[in-house]
């Protein structure tokens, strides 16, 4: 009898030992899978975030006139609301961009147009112009389609202007604003494209929206807002572009 209770004691404390190692081991796999989640939150990559920024807060609202230029009705205002600061810009000048093909016969791109909210800063002159754009803006470049064209073929001559100018290397900022435009399927014939750019202290956010589309915007050094308006105001990639040019700043 007295072996049998000793039997049931050392029974009931091996059962009890088993049960509670059961339950603090699943308990420590239970900490471990909560501090893989909480590991894997943490490794969460956020570089974007310093090149482009959701323009939730932006508005582009544009006013036609009834002047018109290569059939293109121009523009007699346009309204940049950001983060609740409006800002009226007004037209400037404007240009056609013609583009030869195979090297001989120029054929309609796109009509341009700049807009500036202080017009009255900027720099008429062949190298002043660029370098005062920030002090007359906030700008903005107002493209309108001739012919049909991919995103990708805008983006390859946009970058062929910045080569122009001696940018071989792209920033981030710039690789973004030409990725932005080379997405787009395809611009259509009388659709438009504006891209606004506003500068604070040594910062600028470039802004660009499709007609009808969301806006799109990359934020970074002064030196990149400068450096893609060389594209029109800079060296010019070939002499249909100069002619845009004289055309902008006249």
């Amino acid at each position: 009898m007295k072996a049998i209770r000793l039997l049931t004691v050392f029974l009931a404390l091996t059962l009890g030992f088993s049960i509670s190692a059961q339950a603090a081991k699943k308990k420590v796999k239970t900490e471990e899978k909560k501090t893989e989640v909480v590991e894997t939150k943490t490794e969460t990559p956020a570089a974007d975030s310093k090149v482009a920024i959701a323009a939730t807060t932006v508005t582009i609202k544009t006013e036609a006139a009834s002047e018109k230029f290569e059939e293109v009705t121009l523009l007699s205002k346009a309204n940049l609301e950001l983060a609740g600061a409006k800002s009226e810009l007004s037209p400037v000048s404007h240009g056609l961009r013609k583009k030869a093909v195979f090297g001989l016969v120029p054929v309609r791109v796109y009509v341009l147009e700049l807009l500036a909210s202080n017009s009255s800063k900027l720099e008429k002159t062949e190298d002043g112009f660029l370098k005062s754009l920030p002090a007359s803006g906030p700008v903005m470049l107002h493209i309108t389609f001739l012919r049909d064209l991919p995103g990708s073929k805008i983006s390859d001559a946009f970058k062929e202007g910045l080569e122009s100018n001696g940018i071989k290397t792209l920033t981030p900022e710039l690789e973004k604003v030409l990725k932005e435009i080379s997405e787009i399927k395809e611009f259509k014939k009388n659709e438009s494209f504006s891209i606004a750019i506003t500068w604070k202290e040594k910062e600028a956010t470039v802004f660009m929206q499709q007609t009808g589309g969301e806006i799109k915007s990359v934020a970074g050094p002064s030196e990149f807002a400068e450096n893609f308006l060389s594209i029109w105001f800079g060296k010019p990639s070939d002499s249909r572009l100069g002619d845009l040019k004289k055309s902008l700043i006249n």
